[in-house]
């Protein structure tokens, strides 16, 4: 199942990988909605073939595991970090297309928007902006939001400059930091 597969290439650090799971999956689910306006409980991995497409009735059409597949790519620019020690969140993608943009996920008691493009990653938190980084793809993980600062660890494929904006401190806390991963403390 490719939620599964998603989530173990996450855990482990793989995140273009994951990425390009998310981003084909929903590709393959979106084809068959646009095509067929629902969705099968399997695919077939030819191009354009679902399985038991015309043997199933309306119930087994609209019910399946297939729903998830969309869901990867919520999932990626934006999720819960399970694995995580710091309880923090992980958004952004080294792997989706083009930019990506997700409004109104609740996570731990806040609101969330995220945008992820090629050049630019933007966190909401609650109508607020409290994350960018400018320069390159990125995945931020652990990522903890303070009164003063925010620690979290940054995996960019080339440099960036990360601002984050605290609860009250006033102006963004800012670094720089090179391609591959980080940890930062702000």
């Amino acid at each position: 199942m490719e939620p599964t597969v998603y989530d173990g290439l996450k855990r482990y650090g793989f995140d273009a990988e994951a990425a390009e799971v998310a981003a084909r999956s929903t590709g393959m689910w979106l084809d068959t909605w646009d095509r067929e306006s629902w969705f099968p409980e399997y695919f077939d991995p030819e191009p354009d073939q679902s399985i038991n497409a015309s043997a199933t009735d309306t119930a087994w059409r609209t019910y399946s595991w297939s729903n998830l597949m969309p869901l990867m790519r919520t999932h990626e620019l934006i999720a819960d970090e399970p694995w995580s020690a710091s309880s923090g969140i992980r958004f952004g993608t080294l792997g989706l297309p083009g930019t990506n943009t997700v409004h109104d996920v609740w996570l731990r008691g806040h609101r969330y928007g995220v945008s992820a493009g090629p050049r630019l990653t933007r966190l909401v938190q609650d109508g607020r902006v409290v994350f960018e980084a400018r320069g390159a793809r990125v995945v931020v993980r652990d990522f903890v939001l303070t009164d003063t600062g925010a620690s979290f660890r940054v995996t960019a494929q080339g440099p960036v400059r990360v601002s984050v904006w605290p609860r009250t401190h006033g102006g963004p806390r800012q670094v720089e930091t090179a391609a591959g991963s980080t940890t930062v403390h702000l």
